[in-house]
């Protein structure tokens, strides 16, 4: 059995805390009035009072690549009260590509009931993992967004920044093609284009060992769609022995 592991994290249960977001941002259009610029930044510069905005044309969209690849459940959105910041039926996307129409992105969710003058916790339907987030909004309107971050603590994994794995990995075997080597640091690397996999034979199995004892209550995995990548019924266990069948350990 082929086993690709491209990213894992540790993470916790989001609450209701707001976290800035930091990353490099873009729109489809910059309204300009007399000499303010409405800028994609405004977004994210922690000041409600100034919005990002696009000009009136169709199927407008902002964007922000953050600076590692995050698992998200929840987005959190102010606009103040203004012509044009009721933005009820937007589409939010998230994956590692930055096409703005969400063609090679998964679908947090479409925007519902959105209230002005407030921040607006919006949940995915699933938690999904990516680097981008792409706000659409169809139709001839402009797209207002004065800031947006994320819902959950820092220490959540909405800021995998701050939680990426580290330490001493390893595999049952490990598959090479050409002179590639698919090793097992590949998991933890932060690079989800390439992968931990190992050779096709039985119970095969994937290991780190932690610099220290953790309390783990959720792993994020992420596999880019590729053959042998889904790893419906694996077994993830947890413990202080390096044993891989899973006898000393919890499952």
């Amino acid at each position: 059995m082929l086993w690709s592991l491209l990213l894992i994290s540790l993470a916790n249960i989001c609450n209701s805390d707001n976290i800035k977001l930091t990353g490099k941002t873009n729109q489809s259009s910059t309204y300009r009035q007399d000499s303010d610029n409405y800028i994609s930044d405004r977004a994210i510069d922690g000041n409600v009072s100034q919005c990002a905005n696009t000009e009136q044309k169709t199927n407008s969209w902002w964007q922000i690549e953050l600076e590692s690849v995050r698992n998200i459940s929840c987005i959190a959105i102010y606009n103040k009260c203004h012509q044009h910041s009721d933005i009820t039926n937007a589409q939010i996307y998230i994956g590692n590509s930055n096409k703005t129409d969400g063609s090679d992105s998964s679908r947090c969710t479409t925007i519902k009931d959105f209230k002005q003058g407030c921040y607006n916790h919006i949940h995915c339907d699933r938690g999904v993992l990516g680097r981008f987030i792409t706000v659409s909004l169809s139709g001839n309107s402009p797209l207002v967004l004065c800031e947006v971050r994320l819902c959950g603590s820092k220490e959540d994994i909405c800021n995998s920044d701050n939680i990426k794995l580290t330490g001493k990995t390893n595999q049952s075997s490990t598959y090479r093609q050409d002179s590639d080597n698919y090793i097992s640091d590949r998991a933890i690397d932060g690079n989800v284009s390439q992968c931990a996999n190992t050779e096709e034979k039985t119970n095969s199995w994937w290991q780190i060992e932690l610099e220290s004892v953790r309390n783990i209550s959720c792993i994020a995995i992420y596999n880019k769609c590729h053959q042998h990548s889904d790893i419906t019924n694996a077994q993830i266990y947890i413990g202080n022995s390096n044993k891989t069948d899973g006898s000393d350990s919890s499952r």
